[in-house]
C-alpha cells in the first residue's frame, strides 16, 4: 500500500492494455471520461486564447481564483493573490499584461489590493468585462 503522493507507472504493450480495457468496462468507461474531460479543457482554452483578448483571460483567471468575501459583505476576495508571472501563465500572456488588467480594475474601483489579499467589489462587472471586453 503506498502512502499519498506516491505513483505507481507500469509499461505494457498495447494488447495487454486492450485486454484490460475489455475485461475491465468500468476502467475503459473512466479513462473514456478522463480523455473526454481533457479534450473538452483543451476546446475552451483554444477558443478562449483565438477569442478572446489577455485582458479579459486575465479577469477570468482573477474571477476563477476569488471566493465569496467571509466577512458577509457581499465582495470577493482572493487571500493569497498570486504572483503575474503564475496569473500570466494561467491565462496565456504576460506579467505585464497582468499588470495592465489589474491596474485597471483598481482604478475603476472594481478591486481594491490588500497585501497579500485581492478584494473585488463587483464581481458582475468583472465578469462582463470578461465576457464582453
Amino acid at each position: 500500500m503506498y502512502s499519498r503522493g506516491y505513483s505507481v507507472l507500469a509499461l505494457i504493450d498495447s494488447a495487454q492494455f486492450n485486454n484490460i480495457l475489455l475485461s475491465y468496462p468500468q476502467a475503459a468507461f473512466a479513462l473514456l471520461q478522463h480523455l473526454t474531460s481533457i479534450i473538452r479543457n483543451n476546446n475552451r482554452r483554444i477558443v478562449d486564447l483565438s477569442t478572446r483578448t489577455d485582458v479579459q483571460r486575465v479577469y477570468s483567471e482573477i474571477l476563477r481564483l476569488s471566493e465569496p468575501d467571509p466577512q458577509g459583505d457581499g465582495s470577493w476576495l482572493i487571500t493569497r493573490m498570486p504572483k503575474h508571472k503564475e496569473i500570466a501563465a494561467w491565462a496565456g500572456t504576460t506579467d505585464e499584461s497582468v499588470a495592465i488588467a489589474l491596474g485597471q480594475l483598481i482604478k475603476v474601483g472594481l478591486a481594491k489590493r490588500r497585501y497579500p489579499a485581492l478584494h473585488i467589489t463587483d464581481r458582475a462587472k468583472v465578469r462582463l468585462l470578461a465576457e464582453l471586453g
